[in-house]
């Protein structure tokens, strides 16, 4: 029998992904309204006719939630439950997790972008126009990985060696040992200062070496804020009396105006032109984006470092750029449309997380081994050294084991072929489930993991 004969119409099925769904349509108008002086035009314009409560960048963040979880679906198990790691330690770095996770919509863009050629000039006028609404025009570079983008800049700027302070000579989470990579290319390194501090004098002495050094300055360093603070304004006059340019690894350098209200970091746009010659931002920190280098400084030192880069292909391939420039606009849009899980974790609402951690302590009572859960408030650090300068005070939920703690815990951060695996913070006892950095709807697999449990 025909279908056709019983009224049934035969539905026609696409060929092309691009057909079934309209990704690029939705690309556009995330693009469009994600752009801070679009996305205020729109409020005003809304309030003028009385729709105050209108939130269009609310519904097209909605849209592009469910366009996301469709292509996910899509993707199949490339990757499954069993190489995920929720971090509910409370701190943005965890020994046996590779990297902090990029905002969704840029891992997106990235792979999209990867599958097509690009024009390379029309992406970097893209690059430009975020830069000029994102930074204030700052001018700014875009180099391809952080080892060789230290490297690229401080031989370009400096032939003549660097000058570090020896509290700059950190090991950074997220960025490695931030002395030898400087010195990786054969630079010469020289330490000034002692691990308390530097005095003017050192730094007047140590330029007056050679005429053709460098500073490098590292945030965060190992002094607290406000001395880190009086310690560059002095390394900033020496070099100035000594021509000396000024190179700055900004990792705890951020876009949003509040984040760095709330947490303490520096405002990279604030840096960029302050006394510094250029400002590095690695892209896959507070960026939210691939993993990179941002340069921003004055024109000249820029073109120099740019002609050295195009000579060793150090550059930013365009795919990456895309993904880049979407995640510096997001990391810096006021309305929030899509943050991610690092800095939607650092300004997480506290009442919010309050909410959620008495839900699942509830839920955990009594479960597996889990004797008694409650919630309570706490203060910790960001990570390790020297990043323990940012502590995050919040809500976390004290979890009790009735016993073999220590078992329980290793299974639960193991994880399984079906079950994501966990991390706690267990550096004391009882241990922590902190939910800062665990998006909220994967709440019920922390429950869902713990009901698994088989001594």
């Amino acid at each position: 029998m025909r279908l056709e004969n019983v009224g049934i119409e035969m539905a026609k099925i696409p060929s092309r992904l691009e057909d079934l769904l309209p990704v690029a349509a939705f690309e556009k108008v995330v693009d469009a309204l994600q752009r801070p002086e679009l996305s205020h035009k729109v409020r005003d314009a809304l309030s003028k006719v009385g729709l105050k409560d209108v939130n269009p960048l609310q519904q097209a963040h909605e849209a592009w939630q469910q366009v996301r979880s469709w292509l996910s679906s899509l993707a199949g198990d490339s990757v499954g439950p069993d190489s995920e790691l929720l971090n509910a330690t409370g701190s943005l770095f965890l020994s046996n997790a590779d990297r902090w996770p990029i905002i969704s919509s840029a891992a997106w863009s990235y792979a999209r972008a990867a599958t097509a050629y690009h024009d390379r000039q029309r992406t970097m006028r893209r690059s430009n126009e975020a830069v000029r609404h994102c930074l204030a025009g700052c001018n700014h570079l875009w180099l391809s990985d952080m080892l060789g983008g230290l490297q690229l800049v401080s031989r370009t700027l400096a032939p003549g060696g660097l000058v570090m302070a020896r509290t700059d000579c950190v090991r950074l989470a997220g960025v490695g040992d931030v002395q030898r990579q400087a010195a990786a290319w054969g630079n010469s390194v020289s330490e000034v200062g002692t691990v308390n501090g530097v005095e003017a004098s050192d730094w007047q002495q140590a330029l007056s070496n050679r005429h053709d050094q460098a500073i490098l300055l590292v945030s965060p360093n190992n002094l607290d804020s406000q001395t880190a603070a009086a310690q560059r304004a002095q390394a900033l006059t020496a070099a100035k009396k000594h021509n000396a340019p000024v190179i700055e690894l900004l990792a705890d350098g951020c876009l949003s105006p509040q984040l760095s209200q709330q947490m303490g970091f520096p405002l990279a746009n604030q840096r960029c032109g302050d006394g510094t010659d250029v400002v590095l931002l690695p892209t896959h920190l507070l960026l939210g984006g691939m993993s990179g280098l941002l340069c921003l400084g004055g024109t000249h030192p820029l073109e120099r470092i740019s002609q050295a880069a195009s000579s060793l292909g150090a550059g930013m391939d365009a795919s990456t750029v895309a993904a880049n420039v979407l995640a510096m606009q997001l990391a810096s849009v006021e309305d929030d449309l899509e943050c991610g899980l690092v800095i939607g974790g650092l300004v997480a609402n506290p009442q919010v997380l309050k909410n959620r951690s008495q839900r699942l302590a509830v839920q955990l009572s009594g479960l597996g081994p889990i004797a008694g859960a409650n919630v309570v408030d706490r203060s910790q650090p960001l990570g390790p050294a020297p990043w323990c300068r940012y502590q995050l005070a919040g809500p976390a939920i004290q979890v009790h084991v009735s016993a073999n703690a220590s078992t329980f815990f290793d299974w639960l951060e193991t994880g399984g072929e079906q079950r994501a695996a966990i991390a706690m913070d267990r550096r004391v006892d009882p241990a922590y489930i902190d939910l800062r950095f665990v998006a909220p709807e994967d709440d019920h697999r922390i429950v869902a993991a713990v009901g698994e449990w088989t001594p």
